[in-house]
């Protein structure tokens, strides 16, 4: 019987740790994408990881009550350290969830513009190239309306502007699956592959080219990735050791040759940065 009894609150040390490691990691993991990444979650999942809290602390505390049957003052601790832990942790999210929840509930349902981010702050300091003062004005955008892609590529290209490339990169392809205009989106892929250029990093301009076809793959600018990967083609390996490019069917593009041509027709430059320069306007994007 006592090795049952032993045998028991093993597992039920071993669940208790482990949910621990998780509130925390969790916990730590949403406030680097709020404070580090700007990012902010939606007002469901939002909701959902907050039950999941409380769902955490009504475990802990039963659990606690049976390890500690006898320890009211370990107890007591253990409690108020799950207390402090987890308003640190958790409670700039809740402070977020019950502010958007009563905006939700006094505004009135669907009203003119509520879901229309309002942007002028930023643009009027794009215009004035104060590209930090913009950023921080987009990110606040961005926490207010999480998942927009108009405000997630506004940021990205004002990274570009900072030569900030792997947040420009992550901005931008975080925002890539819901825009829906590959001329506009095209605009800011060509400033991201001329940071790309300038900094040498090829690799991550060949993933992000693959993620643009793959997102437009009936576009025509298809031929832009095949010129830029021919380009560096010594620099950049397009397949993995005794495999097959993953952009091999690029090659039989049939809108390559003809593209290109028009290209130059319309009047070439030395970088995509110079050649979309006529582009790069705030409302560009």
């Amino acid at each position: 019987m006592s090795i049952i009894f032993n045998l028991t609150y093993s597992i039920l040390y071993l669940i208790v740790t482990v949910a621990m490691v998780v509130f925390v990691l969790f916990g730590f993991w949403s406030l680097r994408e709020r404070f580090v990444k700007h990012k902010e979650f939606g007002l469901r999942t939002q909701g959902a990881v907050l039950f999941a809290v409380v769902v955490f602390y009504v475990f802990e505390m039963k659990a606690l009550r049976i390890l500690l049957p006898h320890d009211p003052v370990y107890f007591i601790f253990s409690f108020l350290g799950l207390v402090i832990a987890g308003f640190a942790l958790y409670g700039t999210m809740l402070v977020s969830f019950l502010s958007r929840l009563l905006v939700e509930t006094v505004v009135p349902e669907d009203p003119v513009g509520k879901h229309i981010p309002r942007l002028g702050a930023a643009e009027a300091l794009e215009k004035a190239e104060d590209w930090e003062g913009a950023l921080n004005e987009y990110y606040v955008a961005a926490q207010i309306y999480p998942g927009n892609t108009l405000i997630q590529a506004r940021v990205a290209r004002v990274l570009v502007r900072l030569e900030r490339t792997d947040d420009a990169i992550a901005w931008f392809s975080d925002g890539l699956a819901g825009m829906q205009s590959p001329e506009e989106v095209l605009v800011l892929l060509r400033r991201i592959l001329d940071l790309c250029q300038r900094q040498q990093k090829l690799e991550e301009a060949r993933d992000l080219l693959h993620l643009f076809m793959t997102r437009f793959p009936e576009f025509e600018a298809s031929v832009l990735g095949k010129q830029f990967l021919e380009e560096h083609r010594a620099a950049v390996p397009l397949s993995a050791p005794g495999g097959e490019s993953e952009l091999q069917s690029l090659e039989s593009h049939p809108l390559g040759e003809d593209a290109a041509a028009a290209s130059q027709e319309q009047g070439g430059s030395d970088t995509l940065l110079e050649a979309m320069e006529d582009d790069w306007s705030p409302h560009a994007s």
